[in-house]
């Protein structure tokens, strides 16, 4: 039967060698491996994956080919169906620029660019990081508002600007800074909404669709992210106290970052998500980084569900 038959790995990186460099990680399937693992789907009468996916593939129809080796159809099922954003973060404004070129060159949709964290400089030379990267490109830009690592928080008022000069065509915000968030919408609303405004705020989506956003993109969903399909249904729907509920579930859910001993910071909240895909079995490996050591963290997942997705407990 299709269910007994067991995963089939990913060839990747030995975790103690990828740890010191910036190679490609995953070698992915050669097609005797994908067939093989495309042969576990269990062709549910009523397919929750269907359901589930944002972008409405059809999972099982798409698996079957790849099974069968219509690799071409099973490309074509999703060919476009996610846009594809390249992140170019770096140091300073002509290495995001050389960055923007590369990118390009593999055929990405858009691109995501936090402000500098190097040279640093004030509101003129962020903006002007913005603009200069849009003079070397003609794709969609995104800005990332994540001042926990770049050490510069991105003004509202500029992000607007940016987006009636066409500059950039959106803003992920990460910021934690709700009270900015929800000024970025007003102004945003107020200028004719030249901008997708995201929040990356896992714990406070649901304020941030109260307050106007276009969207979630958090990291929480590597974990969970059928219930965040779930709210953003409920939020189109009007279906506030559902979007309360699942937010509720998801703000326990992010306890998972509150339970890391060995380490704070990037690897606590990271290392923490990496470890729950580790212990569900969609990576083989909790390993960070260097000079992030890993702690031998296990995240115990139960069976205790609800109508969004499985609870997880922990113990470190």
């Amino acid at each position: 039967m299709a269910n007994k038959i067991p995963r089939v790995p990913v060839r990747e990186q030995d975790p103690q060698i990828r740890a010191t460099n910036f190679e490609e990680v995953c070698y992915g399937y050669d097609l005797d491996e994908a067939r093989l693992e495309a042969s576990r789907c269990l062709h549910c009468r009523n397919p929750r994956c269907v359901a589930a996916c944002p972008v409405s593939i059809r999972i099982p129809d798409f698996i079957a080919a790849v099974h069968e080796g219509r690799l071409q159809e099973a490309a074509d099922m999703v060919h476009g169906r996610v846009p594809v954003l390249a992140g170019i973060i770096d140091m300073e404004t002509l290495r995001v620029v050389d960055q923007a070129k590369r990118a390009t060159g593999y055929g990405v949709d858009g691109l995501v660019a936090t402000a500098p964290f190097y040279a640093l400089g004030g509101p003129k030379e962020t903006e002007r990081h913005f603009r200069a990267i849009r003079e070397q490109t003609d794709l969609p830009l995104f800005a990332y508002d994540l001042p926990v690592c770049v050490h510069t928080k991105l003004d509202p008022t500029m992000l607007v600007r940016l987006g009636e000069d066409g500059v950039i065509q959106g803003v992920k915000d990460s910021s934690g800074d709700d009270v900015s968030f929800r000024w970025l919408c007003l102004e945003n609303e107020d200028a004719g909404h030249p901008l997708q405004v995201f929040t990356g705020h896992e714990v406070c989506v649901d304020g941030a669709y109260m307050a106007g956003a276009d969207g979630s993109v958090p990291g929480l969903a590597n974990i969970d992210p059928y219930s965040y399909v779930e709210q953003w249904k409920a939020f189109q729907a009007g279906d506030w106290e559902k979007v309360r509920q699942i937010q509720d579930h998801l703000a326990r859910l992010m306890f998972v970052t509150r339970v890391v001993k060995a380490t704070v910071g990037f690897g606590a909240g990271v290392g923490a998500f990496k470890t729950a895909l580790w212990q569900m079995g969609v990576f083989n490996t909790n390993q960070m980084r260097e000079p992030v050591q890993q702690d031998g963290g296990r995240l115990f997942l139960t069976n205790e569900s609800n109508d969004s997705a499985h609870m997880i407990t922990f113990s470190f």
